[in-house]
């Protein structure tokens, strides 16, 4: 055996590569578990930074619905009243969200073949079906062009 002495302690040769190889095992793994991490951070750093586009929303109009030459928007709220099948029409045509309709019967949501009806009575306003529910809709302030 290869023996060193150093002092009072002997050392034996092999033992002592056997540790070095071992330390420098430790040095190597700390310095991948560090380029991992720092991987790791850079990336979360990169997609954190990253601009989401967001899609842009179009200007849309109220939706509403021209009837007997008069504009109603919709309120959101659904009306307990169910119209006589007798008053019932059916909506004439639909043109995009960005306009206000100007034809009778003609409406700016996507609800196509939809039913809608005049209420009359203490006051005058419109439903419309949607998603099986009738929805008010109030006589517009706005003149038609």
């Amino acid at each position: 055996h290869d023996f060193e002495c150093f002092g009072n302690m002997q050392y034996n040769i092999g033992e002592k590569k056997s540790a070095i190889k071992k330390d420098s095992e430790r040095v190597t793994m700390r310095k991948y578990i560090l380029l991992v991490l720092s991987i790791l951070g850079v990336l979360i750093i990169i997609g954190c930074d990253k601009q989401h586009p967001t899609a842009e929303v179009p200007n849309t109009m109220r939706p509403s619905i021209v009837v007997d030459g008069e504009l109603f928007s919709t309120t959101g709220n659904s009306s307990p009243i169910e119209p006589d099948e007798s008053v019932i029409k059916t909506v004439i045509s639909v043109i995009s969200g960005t306009e206000m309709p100007l034809n009778e019967g003609e409406i700016n949501f996507p609800q196509p073949g939809t039913k809608y009806a005049k209420i009359q009575g203490n006051e005058e306003y419109v439903v419309v079906m949607i998603d099986l529910e009738w929805i008010r809709f109030d006589k517009n302030t706005d003149v038609l062009p």
